[in-house]
């Protein structure tokens, strides 16, 4: 069940994020910007479970860094309602 979980949001991610790419960037740099974002996914998958683990020997549970972490979305999705534009 979990696999089958993570492979229909990561399937819904790379459609709707090729999508919204294109309507807010263009697609002249769609390349690009996809590059970012890979780069971004991959340099996350591998810091994820190694700030998971330090919080976890710093705190003494993984509730705590859980949550720290948690937050990190949060922001960035008030961030982007707050300071996002479409540019021209």
């Amino acid at each position: 069940m979990q696999g089958f979980n993570f492979g229909g949001v990561w399937g819904l991610k790379q459609s709707v994020t090729g999508t919204i790419y294109a309507d807010f960037y263009g697609r002249k740099h769609l390349g690009a910007i996809q590059s970012i974002d890979s780069t971004c996914n991959i340099v996350g998958t591998a810091i994820g479970p190694l700030l998971i683990t330090a919080g976890q020997a710093y705190f003494g549970n993984f509730q705590a860094v859980l949550i720290i972490l948690g937050c990190f979305p949060l922001v960035s999705g008030l961030m982007a309602l707050l300071f996002l534009k479409k540019p021209p």
